[in-house]
């Protein structure tokens, strides 16, 4: 997510958009087979079901069209993708060149 942020940040003002998509579990056939031979069929392919592909790829171009850099088509508060980025601006901003207090036990 941060190399998309990253690069949608250097591609901003140009005709090239950039997104990262989280999909979680997606109804594939993706864990049926070994790898080797593809498997053929449309069925329900999880136990837990999984969000059909069509609809990850739905939500995935209807976020790009809308400016979504990080898309989760099932995350319903997409303000905690604002959240996310926040939190890690949060800890980058914590890799100085000490340590922090709280670990120099007296020092």
């Amino acid at each position: 997510m941060t190399f998309t942020r990253t690069l949608a940040a250097e591609l901003a003002g140009t005709p090239v958009r950039v997104q990262v998509v989280c999909p979680g579990l997606t109804a594939t056939e993706f864990h049926l087979g070994a790898g080797d031979t593809p498997v053929s069929g449309e069925r329900r392919v999880h136990d837990e079901g999984g969000m059909p592909a069509a609809d990850v790829v739905t939500a995935s171009l209807a976020g790009l069209e809308a400016g979504e850099v990080v898309c989760v088509p099932g995350l319903r508060d997409a303000e905690a993708v604002a959240r996310l980025a926040e939190a890690e601006l949060n800890l980058r901003a914590g890799s100085g060149s000490r340590m922090a207090p709280r670990y120099s036990h007296g020092a």
